[in-house]
């Protein structure tokens, strides 16, 4: 029982000398601006990759990453989540998969290294990643939305500087 109280006071302790130590600020000061356009640049340029992948001398690395992040950018992933990190499998490719808004990990994608499937749990989810159909996430959507706001805003008054989180007025 004292080594429990012990465990769990050393616990709290560490947490709290860790939390004192955090910056006071974020720890890149960007626009809301460049914020937004670093969401639709993203998509944007891991779409562009997809479609400029050559299946047909196999699927490196790079490309099986592109596949990876595109595939959840589909309609095929499960839902809210995002992809984990690509590791070499043999003949394929293996991805380790989180899921939830709290992220907890799920069953992990394999990406044949030859043509660039997608499997799961032994069933093919997708026999050409160049096939996929895209559902614009959210954040995307969004952002587009709002930086055709932070334009307006611009134009009405060019030297306001909008930060992150800042609310627009129309």
């Amino acid at each position: 029982m004292r080594l429990s109280l012990v465990l769990i006071f050393c616990f709290i302790l560490v947490g709290c000398f860790y939390e004192s130590n955090l910056p006071d600020g974020p720890y890149i000061d960007i626009s809301y601006e460049e914020s937004l356009k670093q969401s639709i640049i993203h998509v944007d340029n891991s779409r562009l990759k997809l479609r400029n992948i050559e299946l047909s001398d196999g699927v490196n690395f790079d490309e099986a990453n592109t596949i990876l992040d595109n595939f959840y950018l589909s309609g095929k992933a499960d839902g809210c989540g995002a992809p984990g990190n690509v590791v070499d499998s043999g003949k394929q490719w293996k991805a380790a998969t989180f899921i939830g808004m709290v992220p907890k990990r799920s069953h992990p994608i394999f990406i044949d290294k030859k043509t660039g499937a997608i499997k799961r749990d032994n069933e093919i989810l997708l026999t050409n990643p160049k096939t996929l159909i895209f559902n614009d996430p959210i954040y995307y959507i969004d952002a587009k939305m709002q930086l055709k706001k932070v334009d307006e805003s611009l134009r009405k008054h060019p030297k306001k500087k909008l930060k992150l989180n800042e609310k627009i007025s129309s």
